[in-house]
C-alpha cells in the first residue's frame, strides 16, 4: 500500500513539471513587442501571446536555448479568447522559426509557441515587429482626380478634332 503512494505522490510530481502553459497579453501591438522565458525542470510548454492590431503588416521571429520547438504559429481570435474553436490559422511553421511575415487586416490576434525543453534548463524569446498600412492622404485622393480630369479633357478635345 505504501509502495502505491509513493508511485501516485511521484506520478502526481512528473505530470505537474512536465507541462507548463502561460498566457501573455500585449494589448495593442506596439512597433515591437518582445517576450521571453527561462525554463528549468520544465519539459514541454505551451505559450501564448495575445494582442489586438489594425490593418497591416506583422513580422516575428524565436531565439532559443536548450529548446526545440513543436510548432510556432499566429491565429486571428475573433472574441479575444484563444483556443476555443473559432480561431483561423494565419501563417506558422514547425520546426523552422525563422523569421515570417504576413499582411493581416485589423482585430485580435496571438501567437501559439509550443515545444520541449531539451536539457534541464532553457529558454526562447518572441519578437514580433508591427507596421500599420499607409493611410492615403487626401492630396493623393485629389491629385488622382485631377489626372483622370485630364486624361478626360484630352480624350474629348481629341474626338472634337475628328
Amino acid at each position: 500500500m505504501k509502495l502505491k503512494s509513493i508511485a501516485l505522490a511521484a506520478a502526481l510530481a512528473v505530470t505537474g513539471v512536465s507541462a507548463s502553459a502561460t498566457a501573455t497579453n500585449w494589448a495593442a501591438h506596439d512597433l515591437l513587442e518582445s517576450s521571453g522565458f527561462v525554463m528549468v525542470g520544465v519539459v514541454t510548454f505551451l505559450d501564448t501571446f495575445s494582442f489586438s492590431a489594425g490593418a497591416g503588416t506583422l513580422g516575428s521571429s524565436l531565439a532559443s536555448g536548450g529548446v526545440s520547438f513543436n510548432s510556432y504559429t499566429l491565429w486571428s481570435n475573433p472574441d479575444n479568447v484563444p483556443g476555443n474553436g473559432d480561431d483561423a490559422f494565419i501563417m506558422g511553421s514547425g520546426t523552422n522559426m525563422g523569421i515570417q511575415s504576413t499582411v493581416i487586416a485589423g482585430g485580435n490576434y496571438f501567437y501559439s509557441v509550443s515545444g520541449t525543453v531539451t536539457s534541464g534548463t532553457g529558454g526562447y524569446v518572441l519578437s514580433s515587429a508591427y507596421a500599420a498600412a499607409p493611410i492615403p492622404e487626401p492630396e493623393t485622393y485629389a491629385l488622382m482626380l485631377a489626372g483622370l480630369g485630364m486624361i478626360g479633357f484630352i480624350g474629348a478635345r481629341r474626338r472634337d478634332r475628328r
